[in-house]
C-alpha cells in the first residue's frame, strides 16, 4: 500500500501547467517579438541591431524598456522549450511509474500464489508425516515382526495366503506413504525456492516503483518551476510594455523631430546644390582650360596627346571599417509596433574609426546638425539633373570643412556617437535632390 500511495501521489497532474505555455503565434507575442523572427542567423543579428537603431530618436526610458524587453524576449523561447520538455518528461515519468506499479501488482499476485502453493505443499507434507508417524507407532507397539508372526500363526494354508496378501498390501501402503512424503517434501522445497524468488522479484519491483515515483515527483517539480519561469517572464514583459506605454507620446514626438531634422537636411542640401554646382562648374572650366593649355603645349612641342583618364566606377566606397548594422527604409518599431522610416544605413565601428568619402566631390556641409550630431555632406555632382550627395552623421570629429573638395577615399572624420545615437557608429545616407534613397544601391557591404 505504501508504494501505491507514493506512485499515486506522483501521478497527480501539475495544476494549470498546459495553460502557461503561450504559443509563439498568439496575441501574447505582440509586435515586440517580430524583430527576432529571421530566416538566417546573420539576418537575425542584423534585425536585432536594427531594433536598437530604431530607438535612436527615443528617450532613455524607452531605450531602457526596449533593452529589458529584448532580454525577456530572448529568454522566453528557452523557457517555453523548458516547459515543453518538462511536460514531455513528466508524461514519460508518469507512464514509467504506472508501469512500475503494474509490475508491483503482478509480483504481489505471483508471490501470493506461491505462498498458497507453499501452504498446500506444507499441508500435504504434514499429512504424510502424521501417516508415517501412525505407521511407526503401530510398528513400535506390535513389534517389528508382528506382521510376520500373524502370517506364521495362521492355522490353515488358505488363511496364511490371505494374511500374506494383507501383509503385502500393508507394506505397499507403508512404502507409498513414505514415497509420497518424500515427494511432497521435495515439492515443498521447490515451492519455497519459487516463493523466495517471487519475493525477491517483488522487492525489486517495489524499489523500482519507488524510484519511478520519486522521478515523477522530481519532474513534476521541474515542470512547475519551468511554468513559473514562463509566467515570471510574461509578467516582466507586461511590466516593461506598460512602462514603455507611458512614454509613447514623447517617443512619437521624438521620432517626428528626427523626421523634421531629415527634412531640414534635405533643404540644406538643396540650398547648397547651387553653390556646389557653381563650384563644380568653375572647377570644370579650370580643368578644361588646363587641358587645352596642355594640349597646345604638347602640339607645339610635337608630343603625343595625353592619355584619357579611365572612366571611374559607378560603385561608391564603403565609408567605414565596419559591418552593416541597420538598413534603409520602413521598419516596425520594436515596442510600439508602428511603422517608422530610417533614412540611411548604419555601419558599426569602434569609437574614433576612420570615415572616408565614398566618392569625390564638394563638401556642402560640415558641422553640428541636431539629431544627426556632427555631420558631413558631400555633393558628388548631378544624376538625372538632380544633386547627388552623401551624408555622414554621428561623427566624433571632422577633418574637412565646408567648401573643400575631396577625393574618393579621403578621410572626412572619425566615428562617434553624437546626436540621437545608441552607441558609436556611422549613419550614412545617399540623397538625390535632397531626398533620401537606399545607399545599398550605390555601396556594397564588406
Amino acid at each position: 500500500m505504501r508504494v501505491r500511495r507514493a506512485v499515486a501521489l506522483a501521478l497527480l497532474p501539475v495544476a494549470g501547467l498546459p495553460f502557461l505555455i503561450a504559443p509563439a503565434g498568439t496575441a501574447s507575442a505582440a509586435p515586440a517579438a517580430s524583430f527576432v523572427r529571421s530566416q538566417s542567423l546573420d539576418d537575425l543579428k542584423l534585425r536585432e541591431r536594427e531594433a536598437a537603431g530604431d530607438l535612436e530618436d527615443s528617450s532613455a526610458e524607452v531605450k531602457a524598456a526596449a533593452a529589458a524587453l529584448r532580454t525577456v524576449e530572448s529568454q522566453l523561447p528557452a523557457a517555453r522549450r523548458a516547459v515543453a520538455t518538462a511536460t514531455g518528461e513528466l508524461a514519460g515519468a508518469r507512464a514509467k511509474a504506472a508501469a512500475a506499479t503494474a509490475e508491483v501488482r503482478r509480483a504481489e499476485a505471483e508471490a501470493a500464489a506461491a505462498r498458497r502453493e507453499v501452504d498446500a505443499a506444507s499441508a500435504r507434507v504434514e499429512e504424510g508425516r502424521e501417516e508415517v508417524g501412525r505407521l511407526a507407532r503401530r510398528t513400535y507397539q506390535r513389534g517389528r515382526l508382528s506382521d510376520l508372526r500373524d502370517v506364521m500363526e495362521a492355522g490353515e494354508p488358505q488363511d496364511a495366503l490371505v494374511r500374506v496378501g494383507m501383509l503385502r498390501a500393508v507394506f505397499r501402503s507403508q512404502n507409498g506413504s513414505l514415497t509420497r512424503l518424500t515427494q511432497d517434501r521435495l515439492e515443498l522445497a521447490g515451492t519455497r525456492a519459487d516463493l523466495e524468488a517471487d519475493e525477491r522479484d517483488l522487492e525489486r519491483a517495489r524499489e523500482a516503483a519507488e524510484q519511478q515515483a520519486a522521478r515523477a515527483r522530481a519532474v513534476a517539480v521541474q515542470a512547475e518551476q519551468a511554468a513559473e519561469r514562463v509566467e515570471q517572464l510574461a509578467a516582466e514583459r507586461r511590466t516593461v510594455l506598460a512602462s514603455a506605454e507611458k512614454h509613447r507620446a514623447q517617443d512619437l514626438a521624438d521620432y517626428r523631430k528626427a523626421q523634421a531634422d531629415s527634412r531640414a537636411l534635405a533643404e540644406k542640401i538643396r540650398a547648397a546644390a547651387a553653390r556646389a554646382a557653381a563650384a563644380r562648374a568653375a572647377e570644370e572650366r579650370r580643368k578644361k582650360a588646363a587641358a587645352e593649355a596642355e594640349r597646345k603645349r604638347r602640339a607645339q612641342a610635337g608630343q603625343p596627346a595625353a592619355p584619357r583618364a579611365e572612366p571611374r566606377s559607378d560603385r561608391m566606397l564603403w565609408p567605414a571599417p565596419g559591418r552593416l548594422t541597420s538598413r534603409y527604409g520602413y521598419r516596425t518599431h520594436p515596442i510600439y509596433g508602428d511603422r517608422r522610416f530610417h533614412a540611411g544605413i548604419d555601419i558599426g565601428g569602434g569609437l574614433g574609426a576612420r570615415v572616408s568619402a565614398s566618392d569625390g566631390g564638394y563638401v556642402t556641409y560640415a558641422g553640428y546638425a541636431s539629431g544627426y550630431g556632427t555631420l558631413v555632406v558631400i555633393s558628388h555632382g548631378t544624376r538625372g539633373g538632380r544633386d547627388f550627395s552623401s551624408a555622414y552623421a554621428h561623427m566624433g570629429s571632422l577633418t574637412v570643412r565646408e567648401g573643400q573638395t575631396v577625393q574618393k577615399g579621403d578621410k572626412v572624420g572619425e566615428i562617434g556617437s553624437e546626436g540621437n545615437s545608441t552607441g558609436p557608429h556611422l549613419h550614412f545616407e545617399i540623397r538625390i535632390g535632397g531626398d533620401p534613397v537606399d545607399p545599398l544601391d550605390y555601396v556594397d557591404p564588406p
